[in-house]
């Protein structure tokens, strides 16, 4: 059997040791929230910068304007 007046109670902030602000919730939100609006104003400012029917699936590399691979191989 266990015997169970020996157990130890304790409140979270005792056995951490010590106090948790809430400061993570806004330092991942903010961060979060950074993220979103970097990402779409690339994606807004690429398609804004986009020419007028180009199609983005045809890009071409720099040297490779024939569709040949590059001489020597």
């Amino acid at each position: 059997m266990v015997d169970d007046s020996r157990t130890i109670h304790r409140t979270a902030e005792e056995a951490r040791g010590g106090s948790t602000p809430n400061i993570m919730r806004w330092v991942l939100g903010i961060s979060l929230l950074a993220a979103i609006i970097a990402l779409s104003a690339i994606w807004i400012f690429g398609a804004a910068t986009q020419e007028e029917g180009s199609d983005p699936s045809r890009a071409v590399q720099v040297g490779d304007e024939g569709g040949n691979p590059p001489p020597g191989n």
